[in-house]
């Protein structure tokens, strides 16, 4: 299997940039799936990750995704 790290030179992310802030996404959805309880009474909990998060991370994810399937010519 190939390295694909090295096909993110993403604007404003070194490979390396990019793996430690995917790294930082999927901890905190690990945390977010596996460690956070529902309030079963009052009033609920705030969201763990804000919906700007969440945009932020799925349009940093699709660029991921695009410049690994451009670097391996998918």
């Amino acid at each position: 299997m190939k390295d694909v790290t090295r096909f993110w030179r993403l604007s404003g992310y070194t490979p390396e940039q990019a793996s430690a802030r995917l790294d930082t996404l999927l901890k905190k959805r690990g945390h977010a799936a596996h460690h956070t309880r529902s309030s079963k009474q009052g009033t609920p909990a705030a969201h763990l990750i804000t919906k700007p998060e969440l945009e932020k991370g799925l349009n940093f994810l699709k660029m991921l995704v695009d410049a690994t399937e451009k670097g391996l010519d998918v």
